[in-house]
């Protein structure tokens, strides 16, 4: 591995994470080991007098991961914005960790831990391979718009409103067109309205159907996490050791 291959615009999907792959395995592992610890240590961080410096921190990491993805396409001539759910939700953290807003925290919960979540079980790195920057990018910042919004929930109280659910899914509708737009102007796919998920291409139907499954399972999903957080979640993290000695906060 050298520098200018790292930062290269190399695509190789034989040495790329694949779903199921020991490389995806590595990837569950560190998110899931950072959800508990976010978990385990949420209360303590947050009475800590170091909070707010460890938010700060995160902060400037977010914010640079999201500027060395953006720039890996600028310093090869393609147009990037941060359009898609990840940097979205990427932005919102930033956002929340900056004013502990309860309503920034409902939209990122939504689409902070869905996107987040679909990358942990169906990573797609788009062909870079291990020697590539943008193959450490993809882990990294997806595990941040899961630990945020966790975060929130375990040492603020922070839980979503259903209404925030609509609220959320017409603001992603609203914006289609506009992503719509960029796609076609630019040749990107920004919520995927101009084709498919890659990882999704075998098995969905073409424009408009895989579309309208997308918001369909997009809707179910965040009625899901809703009723996990506002009921089973609760329950199970009252339960587990990690939740007893600050079960009052």
């Amino acid at each position: 591995m050298n520098i200018e291959r790292f930062f290269a615009q190399e695509f190789n999907f034989d040495l790329a994470m694949k779903p199921w792959s020991w490389q995806h395995g590595v990837f569950v592992i560190i998110a899931v080991s950072f959800i508990y610890l976010t978990l385990h240590f949420a209360q303590a961080i947050k009475q800590s007098k170091h909070e707010q410096k460890i938010k700060y921190i995160l902060v400037f990491w977010i914010l640079l991961l999201e500027l060395l993805y953006h720039l890996h396409y600028w310093i090869h001539g393609e147009f990037s914005i941060p359009f898609h759910m990840c940097s979205i939700s990427a932005f919102l953290s930033v956002y929340v960790l900056l004013t502990d807003s309860k309503k920034g925290f409902q939209m990122l919960f939504l689409i902070g831990i869905t996107g987040g979540f679909v990358a942990l079980v169906l990573p797609d790195t788009l062909g870079y391979p291990y020697y590539n920057i943008r193959y450490y990018l993809y882990p990294l910042m997806h595990i941040n718009i899961l630990i945020v919004p966790i975060y929130y929930y375990k040492a603020y109280g922070y839980r979503l409103i259903k209404i925030n659910i609509y609220k959320t899914f017409f603001f992603i509708l609203a914006l289609s067109p506009l992503a719509a737009y960029f796609n076609n102007v630019y040749d990107r796919n920004y919520l995927f309205t101009n084709s498919k998920p890659r990882i999704f291409a075998s098995i969905l139907p073409g424009w408009p159907y895989y579309y309208i499954i997308g918001i369909v399972g997009l809707f179910i999903f965040f009625h899901i996490l809703y009723y996990i957080q506002s009921k089973e979640l609760s329950f199970f993290l009252q339960k587990l050791p990690i939740s007893k000695k600050n079960s009052e906060g």
